[in-house]
C-alpha cells in the first residue's frame, strides 16, 4: 500500500490520495469512509488512486458529495471502472456524472471534480488549502511528458467559537432548531419573548491568540521537482525570514531517492529550523498493524518454529501505539511510523466554563486531548 495521509479536524476529515486498500485500513483511525467527502490527489498516478472507487461504493444513502481535488482526469478513470463496478455490486453506487433531477434512481453519493485546471484553491470554514503546481524537467515516463502534479499549502482557520451549555440553561434556550439559529449566528425569539443573540451564549472569544497552524504536502516524483519547489512564489514566501506565516509542518510524500538529493535537503533546510519535516514514503519503521495478532503469530512461532515462520518486524518486543513515540528522527526528517498521528492544534482549556474538552484512548492506553490531528 503506497503511502497516505489523513487530516482530521472537529468539522471534517481530508484525505491526501487514496491507495488501493485504504478504505480497509481507515476504521484504524477511527474513521468512516461515509465521512470523507475531499480527496486531494498529489499526481493522477495509480498508486495514489486506486483506493477511491472503494471509499465511493462504502458510501451510505443521502452521502454528501465526494470532491475530487488537484490532478486531472481522476473522475475519468473512475468512470473507465464503472461498468466492472456495477456488475459485480448488481447497482449503480453513484452517477458518473451529475445526476439529472428528474432520474428515478437515487445514487448513494456524487462526485465532483476541483482539478488543477480549473481551480487553485479550496476554502471551508476550517481551513484553506492552496494548489501548487509542481512540473519535472527530468520525466523519464514519456507517458507523463507534460503532466502537472500538485503539492499542497494548508492553513488553519480560527477555531469557531463554541456555545456554552451553562449559558443556555441560564437563559432558557429549549433544545431544537433555536440552537443552530445561535450557531449560525442568528438572533432567536424564546417562546417567552425574550431575545437571545449569539454573544449572550457562547464563549469568550479568545481566538485571537489560537495558533494558526501551516502545513505542506509534497509529493516529488524525481528530482527534478526540486527546481519547480524553489520557483513557486508560494513557497518562497512561507521560505521568506521576514515571512510571518512560516510554515509548521511540511509532510514529504517524495520517494526515497529523490529525498536523499543534495538539492531536495537544501529546499527543505531552506523552510526554517521551526518546521517539523515528517516524512511519509513508506521507508520509515515498521511496527504490526494489530498488536494482538502479532504477539499470537510469536507464541506459535516459539512452540513451533519450523511451521509458525514470525511476522515482520522479526523481533518486535515493543508498544503499538499511534502517538509519535515510534518516529525515527534521522537529522533532518522525522520518519513517521504506520497508522501514527500528530497533533497539531490544541484546544484552550477554559476554566470558568464546565465544557469538557474531547477526549480519545490510544491503543496503549494513554489519554490524550486533541483539536486538530495529522493522521498518517
Amino acid at each position: 500500500m503506497a503511502p497516505c495521509v489523513a487530516l482530521r479536524t472537529p468539522l471534517k476529515t481530508y484525505l491526501f490520495n487514496a491507495p488501493e486498500g485504504t478504505s480497509r485500513f481507515l476504521p484504524a483511525l477511527r474513521l468512516k469512509p461515509t465521512n470523507i467527502n475531499d480527496i486531494f490527489v498529489t499526481r493522477g498516478v495509480w498508486e495514489n488512486i486506486a483506493g477511491i472507487s472503494s471509499i465511493l461504493l462504502a458510501k451510505e444513502s443521502n452521502s454528501l458529495p465526494t470532491r475530487l481535488h488537484g490532478a486531472v482526469n481522476v473522475k475519468h478513470f473512475l468512470e473507465c471502472i464503472r461498468p466492472f463496478q456495477d456488475s459485480d455490486f448488481g447497482s449503480v453506487k453513484y452517477p458518473s456524472s451529475k445526476p439529472d433531477p428528474d432520474d428515478p434512481i437515487e445514487y448513494p453519493s456524487t462526485v465532483e471534480e476541483c482539478t488543477l485546471a480549473t481551480h487553485d484553491s479550496y476554502e471551508d470554514p476550517g481551513l484553506k488549502i492552496q494548489y501548487i503546481p509542481l512540473l519535472s524537467d527530468c520525466i523519464k515516463d514519456t507517458s507523463r511528458k507534460n503532466t502537472t502534479d500538485v503539492a499542497y499549502y494548508i492553513e488553519m482557520k480560527d477555531p469557531p467559537r463554541r456555545i456554552d451549555p451553562t449559558l443556555l440553561i441560564k437563559m432558557a434556550v429549549p433544545k431544537g432548531p433555536l440552537i443552530g439559529m445561535l450557531k449560525n449566528g442568528e438572533t432567536i425569539t424564546l417562546p417567552n419573548g425574550n431575545l437571545v443573540k449569539p454573544d449572550d451564549v457562547m464563549m469568550d472569544d479568545d481566538r485571537a491568540g489560537s495558533e494558526k497552524r501551516r502545513l505542506l504536502i509534497v509529493d516529488a516524483a524525481d528530482e527534478g521537482y526540486a527546481r519547480s519547489l524553489y520557483e513557486s512564489s508560494i513557497i518562497r514566501s512561507l521560505a521568506s525570514a521576514a515571512a510571518s506565516n512560516k510554515l509548521d509542518f511540511v509532510v514529504h510524500l517524495t520517494r526515497e531517492n529523490v529525498l536523499r538529493t543534495k538539492e531536495y535537503e537544501q529546499w527543505a533546510e531552506s523552510l526554517g529550523t521551526q518546521c517539523t519535516h515528517i516524512v511519509v514514503n513508506g521507508a520509515g519503521p515498521i511496527v504490526p498493524h494489530i498488536d494482538s495478532m502479532y504477539k499470537h503469530a510469536r507464541l506459535l512461532h516459539e512452540l513451533q518454529p519450523a511451521l509458525f515462520d514470525e511476522l515482520r518486524p522479526r523481533g518486535w518486543r515493543g508498544i503499538v501505539t499511534q502517538e509519535q513515540d515510534l518516529a525515527v528522527k534521522a537529522s533532518l526528517w522525522l520518519r513517521a511510523a504506520p497508522l501514527q498521528r500528530w497533533q497539531m492544534r490544541k484546544l484552550k482549556v477554559r476554566s470558568h466554563t464546565t465544557a469538557k474538552v474531547p477526549e480519545e484512548r490510544s491503543q496503549n492506553g494513554s489519554i490524550y486531548k486533541e483539536f486538530r490531528s495529522l493522521l498518517i
